[in-house]
């Protein structure tokens, strides 16, 4: 699979979207780091991943391998780009099995930054998720 996106747009970044939850939930970890650069990062909770698409599949294949997350979906909130970079703002919603055996569902806000490759492809140099803070006030 040549990495990348063609074009960066909205529709093709929901395109993009149901791609990625699909290889996601068929646990193709070596398929969803061909959309990152080769000295991507990935930001998230407990993680920290650079080095690039080794290391970013290592980290898919360890997250699509825990039997906790049922199922991935994306929700895309706002697209936008200026000249060869771009952005995604997006909510992951994780449907997840507890220990109790019931399903419980966890959203994750999501941003990626994308970058124009020197071969016209659009691909992801940075991921970076986080969940909802909630503040509650001091008493």
């Amino acid at each position: 699979m040549e990495s990348g996106i063609s074009v960066f747009n909205e529709d093709e970044i929901r395109i993009f979207a149901r791609r990625f939850e699909t290889l996601f939930n068929e646990r193709e970890a070596a398929a969803m780091a061909e959309y990152y650069a080769d000295d991507a990062r990935i930001l998230a909770q407990d993680a920290d991943v650079s080095g690039g698409r080794d290391a970013i599949e290592e980290f898919w294949k360890q997250a699509s391998a825990r039997e906790a997350i049922q199922e991935r979906t994306i929700r895309v909130m706002k697209v936008d780009s200026v000249a060869d970079m771009g952005y995604v703002l997006s909510v992951v919603k994780l449907r997840l099995l507890g220990p109790d055996g019931q399903s419980c569902t966890k959203s994750v806000n999501d941003v990626t930054v994308w970058k124009r490759n020197p071969g016209a492809k659009w691909e992801i140099v940075l991921d970076f998720a986080a969940s909802p803070v909630t503040y509650t006030e001091a008493s």
